[in-house]
């Protein structure tokens, strides 16, 4: 009854807090919705006589009617208590920092809800959660484990993010000699930033409002090196996908063409050098302002060179190599995020589709994406900005046609359902594109495609944010 009570009439803009510190266990899974065959359970003290309550109980309880706007905060001091609400969305973090986010699939979820609920729970499904006697971190009477290193975490940092307050607790109780390893799980993904409790997240600056209606530009740059010889460096689909992604960019997305902009190498008047692509570069994000829409799509060779200022793990540089490299030399990524990351305002955001070889770092952009084999887990890992602390304002996302030691292929006409010569790279992303699609089913879509198609490139994903 507390807990229906607890859920009733909840509108847009609640909080609601159910904390619950006792006995958990596990039961016979009934429904086959549990991969170890065990459903989880909170134990009531009249369990003798009216039995445990389930995990399947609880989520179609608390979180299965809940609407859209709502936040539900749950803290289960208790055993086996993972999974304990069956929420899709698991995270790790892994030693160096590394976040791993597991994703149900989705006929492993119930009747999935539109509102915002996290669970922080004592251990993993196969832990116990323990008590902590009088006197750890100033106990006055014996209190969970779990619950203390909660109080102690969140007492004297009130703003901690999800990724601190999990990081800090396990640390707490790793350091006080207790095995049990607290869960975060949620509804919704995450952004493991943002503060635990959402009352004490600052206020957000809003950007300032624009003077002008917002803008939308599209620049499509397509290489096939027609100054080489066949068989010697040159392509043949890169000039197709452009008219491919120009083609999407206005069926599916709905870009005059007026707004967009293109060069290819076999147009004298629109040729892809590098001082034309720089230029062009700049026109993209000349004047951005909040809420303006850009697209940037590459098609053509991809390079390396030495890194010459030590910002590179793997000592190089990924470039772009305009049609007068032999000349003018190629562009670096610290001139790519120069000229394109850096100069955009919050509230503006930027695609980038990169398809040439060594190109998954081709921004560095600070935030990767890493998916498992079955596109259920993702790996978001975080490297060190370059130029000022959060120098990239703007929502930039970024996919690239395969990892920076990989090479991204062309494809012949005929193969892959084309009629003409393009890369496999654009061709995925035209067949997996739409306007509703998500970041995360995009990037395992075009893997799958490719992978089915018989290329071992593996598309990459990497974000500003």
């Amino acid at each position: 009854m507390a807990l229906r009570w607890l859920v009733k009439d909840a509108s847009a803009g609640d909080h609601l807090f159910f904390h619950y510190s006792g006995h958990g266990s596990q039961q016979q899974d009934t429904d086959g919705d549990e991969m170890d065959g065990k459903d989880e359970t909170i134990v009531p003290c009249d369990y003798q006589r009216s039995g445990m309550l389930s995990d399947d109980e609880l989520r179609s309880i608390l979180v299965a009617g809940l609407p859209k706007g709502v936040r539900l905060t749950v803290i289960l001091d208790c055993c086996h208590s993972g999974t304990a609400l069956d929420l899709p969305y698991k995270v790790k973090v892994a030693e160096g920092g590394l976040v791993d986010v597991k994703k149900k699939l989705p006929h492993q979820t119930k009747a999935p809800s539109l509102a915002d609920v996290v669970m922080l729970s004592g251990c993993k499904d196969s832990q116990t959660s323990a008590d902590a006697g009088v006197g750890l971190a100033g106990n006055t009477k014996a209190a969970g484990a779990m619950t203390t290193a909660f109080r102690e975490v969140i007492v004297k940092n009130m703003d901690a993010s999800f990724h601190v307050l999990l990081g800090q607790m396990r640390k707490f109780l790793k350091a006080q000699h207790f095995s049990q390893v607290p869960q975060l799980s949620s509804e919704q993904f995450l952004n493991l930033d943002r503060c635990f409790m959402p009352e004490a997240e600052p206020p957000t600056v809003a950007p300032a409002a624009p003077s002008r209606p917002p803008v939308r530009k599209a620049l499509s740059i397509g290489i096939n090196y027609l100054c080489l010889e066949p068989g010697r460096g040159q392509l043949s689909g890169c000039i197709n996908d452009t008219d491919t992604m120009i083609g999407i960019m206005k069926q599916v997305f709905g870009f005059a063409d007026s707004q967009v902009c293109c060069l290819r190498d076999d147009r004298s008047q629109v040729m892809p050098t590098r001082a034309n692509i720089l230029a062009s570069l700049r026109w993209l994000t000349h004047g951005a302002a909040p809420g303006d829409e850009l697209f940037l799509h590459y098609s053509g060779h991809g390079g390396q060179q030495p890194d010459a200022d030590g910002d590179e793990l793997g000592g190089k540089d990924d470039t772009l190599i305009p049609c007068d490299f032999q000349h003018a030399g190629q562009i670096l990524d610290d001139e790519l995020y120069s000229q394109v990351v850096q100069p955009l305002p919050q509230g503006c955001r930027l695609w980038v589709v990169l398809d040439c070889c060594h190109s998954g770092t081709a921004l560095d952009l600070p935030y990767k994406v890493q998916l498992s084999p079955d596109g259920r887990s993702v790996q978001c890992s975080k490297s060190q900005a370059k130029g000022p602390a959060n120098s990239c304002l703007a929502d930039v996302i970024m996919i690239s046609g395969c990892k920076d030691n990989q090479t991204s292929a062309d494809v012949q006409a005929g193969s892959l359902g084309t009629g003409v010569a393009s890369g496999a790279m654009t061709t995925a992303f035209r067949q997996c594109i739409s306007s509703s699609v998500t970041c995360h089913d995009l990037l395992l879509r075009m893997r799958e495609f490719l992978k089915k198609s018989g290329y071992s490139q593996i598309p990459q994903m990497s974000s500003g944010k």
